[in-house]
């Protein structure tokens, strides 16, 4: 039988730290190899008309993005479990959703603001979303 994987979806925020510590609990009674994932979307092509240095600023967001990993994998040990940890870049469902699919992962959790309302129905969410375009199932936890 395959191992069963865990992807959770996290961007650092206090959302995503519940997701995390809600993954953990179910984790110690599922036992599945969890990974946390962040994405680092990319800059809009509207920065290539002014003088910012965008491999500069990417490369904080990848350092960013490294230590937020890395404290989440730390919060896991403190809790007694291990977790693998991947920095992707790109569009942010679109990226989960691929990395989801070809990692053959069991499941996925993701965290919500729950924003909702009309601010929602406008700009979408990445909760909304991974739910409807993910072909694994998607936990969300609010």
């Amino acid at each position: 039988m395959a191992n069963k994987k865990l992807m959770l979806a996290y961007d650092g925020s206090e959302h995503s730290q519940r997701a995390l510590d809600w993954a953990l609990d179910l984790n110690a009674q599922l036992l599945y190899e969890l990974e946390i994932v962040t994405v680092i979307p990319p800059f809009p092509s509207l920065f290539a008309d002014f003088p910012t240095d965008t491999y500069a600023l990417m490369e904080v967001n990848r350092k960013n993005g490294q230590t937020m990993l890395e404290k989440a994998a730390a919060h896991c040990q403190e809790r007694g479990q291990t977790a693998t940890t991947a920095l992707l870049e790109g569009h942010i469902v679109d990226t989960l959703i691929e990395h989801a699919s070809e990692g053959g992962f069991t499941f996925l959790i993701s965290g919500t603001r729950g924003a909702g309302g009309f601010e929602g129905l406008l700009l979408g969410s990445v909760a909304h979303k991974l739910v409807t375009y993910s072909p694994i199932p998607v936990l969300i936890v609010k």
